[in-house]
């Protein structure tokens, strides 16, 4: 059951962050923050897949924080 629990909670807060839910932002920074904490140890094995792990998780959590609403200057 605790394993399940977890990616129950991530999948709700998929599916929520699509309706534009605040919290499922913050679970998603949280656990991709987490990640990003779990991939340094691996660095000295796996060099250049932590720098790609490590770029697409600070792109996720900036997507996760810029939020969705822009303004356009259109003229």
């Amino acid at each position: 059951m605790f394993r399940i629990a977890p990616g129950v909670l991530i999948l709700l807060a998929g599916v929520a962050l699509v309706g534009g839910a605040v919290w499922a932002r913050t679970v998603g920074v949280v656990v991709v923050g987490l990640g990003l904490i779990a991939n340094f140890p691996w660095l000295p094995y796996y060099p250049f897949w932590v720098l790609v792990l490590t770029a697409i998780d600070i792109f996720v959590i900036w997507a996760l924080c810029a939020g969705t609403t822009r303004k356009t200057d259109v003229a």
